[in-house]
């Protein structure tokens, strides 16, 4: 087997619209940044949500190797989910795989034994882990030709808390991101964060530096009423002052088991729909018609109440289903699919 060094011009490196600056480090936002974001938020820009080696190889068997952390026990999702692989091949999932629990450096054999053809190949990496790729292995006297182009030259750059970064699907592949742009053919970054995606001034100054193809706001569920309200519209107006050519859609918070018994919770998820929902319409009155919403009801309600794995992570059926709706609406902004 040849093992290729990682980074390497024959691997393609998707997701990180700063890897220029953080190479070899697979981070989402580069040191330079550090001192002007909250701490927790740039420390969890080190988790390789949404970050993907592709490749186009003709090698029968592939394997990496990688430093991986020690898995930290998480009550709704499993080694699978924070620090797999999933190694899809012309599309379709090949194999997930993950290393042992005590982290350090693995060795993992995504596939052997197949015939030597061109194939695309695209690898996703842990969406809470932060791995180290080292290298990647294939056939001696492999042949790399450089992978099929996405749809879209520029990123779909998503913004938003645990749901957006990927909690709670099986498998990296599995995010909705991940779904939905497999199904159009599109590179995405994911700037989602556990419990840090609260819509502060920085984090638009931040991404509005990413040269987008459309952003995408998934937020609400990590931020009181409150917060929203002083904080979302500003957000938003960053953003578009930043990048008023770039398509924008908000997405109002999803459906939550709670929603069908407390009072509390309907009360407190309506409102930030609310903010939301008249954050945008202040855009498109104003003549914005780069700026586009999607509804809770159109995209996971109360409708499908097996989506979650804890009443409010989604699933895998519940992340296909939010795939499903976003894809015709996303499609139609960029005019792809």
């Amino acid at each position: 087997m040849d093992w290729v060094p990682f980074p390497d011009s024959r691997l393609q490196v998707c997701g990180l619209p700063w890897f220029s600056e953080t190479t070899p480090n697979l981070w989402r936002f580069p040191e330079r940044m550090k001192d002007g974001l909250p701490e927790t938020l740039f420390d969890a820009g080190r988790q390789t949500a949404g970050v993907r080696i592709r490749m186009r190889t003709n090698t029968g068997a592939l394997s990496l190797r990688a430093k991986f952390p020690k898995f930290s026990i998480r009550t709704n999702m499993t080694m699978f989910t924070a620090h797999g692989i999933s190694t899809y091949v012309n599309g379709q999932c090949w194999s997930a795989r993950i290393p042992g629990a005590d982290g350090g450096d693995a060795e993992l054999l995504l596939f052997d034994g197949v015939a030597q053809e061109m194939r695309e190949i695209c690898l996703y990496l842990p969406l809470y882990g932060s791995v180290e790729v080292l290298e990647v292995g294939v056939d001696e006297g492999a042949a790399f030709e450089t992978p099929a182009p996405f749809a879209v030259e520029k990123p779909v750059v998503f913004y938003g808390t645990s749901i957006t970064q990927g909690g709670c699907a099986s498998r990296p592949g599995l995010s909705y991101q991940a779904m939905l742009t497999r199904a159009l053919n599109l590179d995405y970054a994911n700037y989602g964060f556990s419990g840090k995606g609260k819509c502060e001034r920085v984090v638009a100054e931040r991404l509005a530096e990413i040269d987008a193809g459309c952003y995408v706001l998934d937020v609400g569920q990590n931020s009181s009423v409150e917060e929203m309200e002083e904080r979302f519209q500003p957000f938003l107006e960053v953003l578009r002052e930043g990048c008023p050519e770039v398509p924008l859609l908000a997405t109002t918070p999803i459906f939550y088991n709670a929603e069908l018994w407390s009072t509390g919770f309907q009360a407190g998820v309506g409102r930030k729909r609310e903010i939301i929902r008249s954050s945008v319409q202040v855009r498109q009155e104003a003549g914005d018609k780069g700026v586009f919403l999607l509804e809770a009801k159109d995209y996971l309600s109360g409708e499908f109440s097996d989506g979650a794995v804890d009443g409010g992570h989604p699933n895998d059926l519940g992340f296909e289903r939010m795939a499903n709706s976003m894809r015709p609406v996303l499609a139609k902004i960029l005019k792809v699919g």
